[in-house]
């Protein structure tokens, strides 16, 4: 039997979008806690998915990324909630690190990270839901079949989500990630 998933985008979703620099002091946005707990309660697998290009553009390491996602790991444990995995794609096609100054089909808006956890998980994509912030959120999402969830990131004005909402047509638009998580458990 196949499982289900929300995947989660990370920083401006489930976490204040920080910066680079600020990564070690990670905050959760407003009730994501009470979020996660209620899709994992409805038996969603909870992974997250985010671009990290700043590994490409040489200001991260991979370590940072991993290390940022162990301390978000040890927060939500905290609160008795846990992420199931996290994937990340590294990669820019105008970073000044060799190795990762590439386009991939891992970098949002394409799904090459929802694919392999698809694979990894055995996941039905068709059942799936993906939260995002972004256009790119969505577009990937819509790639494999996923219904798409766009939250409204709190530090932005109306007119720039008027504009990501045209150009990614969510199934969903939500002002938070818990009425996002409200709405998935509506929808299943």
């Amino acid at each position: 039997m196949q499982r289900l998933a929300v995947f989660l985008d990370r920083d401006g979703t489930i976490t204040e979008d920080m910066g680079y620099s600020r990564l070690q002091r990670i905050q959760l946005l407003p009730k994501v806690v009470d979020g996660l707990k209620l899709l994992k309660k409805s038996g969603f697998l909870l992974i997250m998915i985010t671009n990290q290009p700043g590994v490409a553009k040489g200001i991260i390491t991979e370590g940072k990324v991993q290390d940022t996602n162990k301390t978000l790991n040890v927060l939500l444990e905290k609160s008795k909630c846990t992420i199931d995995a996290h994937y990340y794609c590294p990669h820019h096609p105008s970073g000044t690190i060799k190795e990762y100054s590439q386009s991939c089909n891992c970098r949002k808006p394409k799904a090459g990270l929802l694919v392999k956890a698809a694979k990894d998980f055995s996941l039905d994509l068709r059942r799936c839901f993906l939260i995002g912030d972004y256009s790119w959120d969505i577009q990937a999402g819509k790639q494999v079949g996923c219904k798409t969830v766009l939250v409204a990131y709190h530090k932005r004005n109306k007119s720039d989500f008027d504009q990501i909402y045209k150009e990614s047509q969510p199934d969903f638009f939500c002002l938070n990630f818990y009425e996002a998580a409200k709405t998935i458990t509506a929808n299943l």
